[in-house]
């Protein structure tokens, strides 16, 4: 990724807006803060806790240290992916993975034209379109 592309254009926050209504949109029940977003090696990465039943958990604050033992626990499954912006292209990667294990239980991908906030609601709802476990019947 180039220095100066439209990747930088986007903040994390931005990202995780738009994600975060991708989830929405496919009934996947993420409270606006549900989705970690952070950025490494020209990446942005994403972060869902879920439980058991494959239900969004509210995000682990930074600051853990004023909270109860135990309250932080409670995910059985992680969404886990990236936000790829390149040139015009949005990529989004997701995998419903295991907390326990780390066993990739199921993953998919989203292509979008575009580098913008509507672009990565489309791709990562494509992505979203693809993770069974989080149909609802």
């Amino acid at each position: 990724m180039a220095d100066g592309d439209s990747s930088a254009q986007l903040s994390e926050d931005d990202i995780a807006d738009a994600l975060t209504k991708a989830f929405q949109e496919h009934d996947v029940a993420v409270d606006d803060d549900g989705v970690k977003v952070t950025t490494g090696e020209g990446l942005f990465h994403l972060a869902v806790r879920l439980s058991a039943s494959a239900t969004p958990l509210p995000q682990v604050p930074d600051d853990t240290s004023n909270l109860p033992a135990g309250s932080v626990e409670g995910a059985a499954y992680l969404i886990l992916g990236t936000v790829q912006l390149v040139d015009d292209m949005t990529r989004v990667t997701m995998r419903i993975v295991v907390a326990e294990t780390s066993e990739i239980k199921e993953s998919s991908e989203g292509n979008a034209n575009g580098s913008t906030a509507d672009a990565v609601q489309s791709a990562a709802g494509d992505a979203l379109a693809g993770l069974s476990m989080l149909q609802t019947t």
